[in-house]
């Protein structure tokens, strides 16, 4: 549940003035029928180290509607299905297991397809309730932690949320070494804000010259 330089010029982080009234914790809670857009814009950098005139970035900027379906029970565990509709890609759906201290990815399937398939080894999505401090170990291929850094007011396009930032990095050394930094913040209703950046990937394009791609992804909610 998938993000330039455009963004910065109006997103604004900020604190609200009256440390009394800071929700001390975030916890999400989906309603069925939401309904959110976003805006999903990618920028990839290729550099060919061995051809000094192949140095190119592409963007592309796509719009992705995410519907909050309905509840369903999948081998006796209570799941919500999300439906997300892109632009770009086909449309998916994403079966989370709500409960009492935890949303977690469980299955997904592809609309076109529709098979549902089920992730080998299921794993959080988000604690319940966020507070300062709170980590749970992630499933991305990458071992790694998430890890809530933060609880503040982002603004967007002039509209105000209370956000838990959520942070990882994950750092490669070697030969291949490169460094993913990722942040995603999130509200009652599910993620505002997400980046993703990835810097120095190593490759090899397929005329088997060697290179790098760097990667600077941005999802917005912006209705």
């Amino acid at each position: 549940m998938l993000k330039y330089f455009i963004l910065f010029s109006f997103l604004f982080i900020g604190c609200a003035k009256d440390e009394s009234e800071i929700a001390k914790s975030i916890s999400i809670n989906y309603s069925i029928g939401d309904h959110f857009t976003y805006e999903y814009l990618r920028e990839n950098h290729f550099d060919d180290t061995t051809q000094t005139n192949r140095d190119t970035t592409i963007v592309t900027i796509d719009t992705v509607e995410q519907y909050i379906e309905k509840d369903t029970i999948i081998n006796d565990k209570k799941c919500l299905v999300v439906l997300s509709k892109s632009t770009r890609v086909s449309d998916q759906k994403e079966y989370l297991e709500i409960t009492d201290t935890s949303i977690n990815y469980y299955a997904y399937l592809f609309v076109q397809n529709n098979e549902i398939l089920f992730y080998e080894k299921p794993s959080v999505a988000y604690k319940k309730p966020l507070t300062i401090g709170t980590s749970w170990d992630i499933n991305t291929g990458i071992p790694n932690k998430m890890i809530v850094t933060n609880l503040s007011s982002i603004n967007i396009q002039n509209k105000t949320y209370y956000c838990a930032k959520l942070q990882f990095k994950y750092q490669e050394n070697g030969e291949n070494g490169h460094v993913i930094n990722f942040e995603e913040y999130v509200d009652e209703k599910g993620v505002v804000l997400s980046k993703h950046d990835i810097e120095k990937y190593k490759i090899v394009f397929i005329d088997k010259s060697a290179g790098y791609v760097e990667g600077i992804y941005r999802m917005k909610r912006i209705e």
